[in-house]
């Protein structure tokens, strides 16, 4: 077995997820630091933040969400797999929002930060990876 490339497969195919999980959870733990999740109403508005911002970002991306969705396998930087800033940022955001606007439509909006902003982050990585890349061949 090679186990160097076992390896990169593993982390190829945990990329997503583990950055996804460290966005949301980080968030999470804030949302229970802040003494904001001491009911259901609470957590609920934060997971239906969450679902409204995945929807937005689905309804931009395929312009709808009656539609059969196609996406072809595309190549990227390794650097971006590590989500310096999209599993870092969610967190720090949920946090000045929940500092700044109370109740259910603060856990709302951190909810829908969460997913808008691990997202779109996502996008910005793997351009800064690009431009490493670049710079680096020259």
């Amino acid at each position: 077995m090679d186990y160097n490339n076992y390896l990169r497969a593993i982390l190829v195919g945990e990329s997503k997820a583990y950055g996804f999980t460290i966005g949301f959870w980080s968030s999470g733990m804030v949302l229970v630091m802040m003494d904001s999740m001491n009911d259901f109403l609470n957590v609920f508005s934060f997971g239906l933040g969450a679902v409204i911002g995945f929807g937005i970002l689905s309804l931009v991306a395929f312009r709808g969400v009656l539609k059969t969705a196609t996406v072809e396998q595309n190549e990227f930087m390794v650097l971006s797999t590590v989500h310096y800033f999209a599993a870092l940022v969610p967190m720090v955001l949920t946090y000045l929002i929940l500092s700044y606007v109370p109740g259910n439509t603060g856990l709302l909006l951190a909810g829908i930060s969460v997913s808008l902003s691990y997202n779109l982050l996502i996008l910005v990585q793997e351009t800064i990876a690009e431009k490493i890349s670049e710079l680096s061949v020259l």
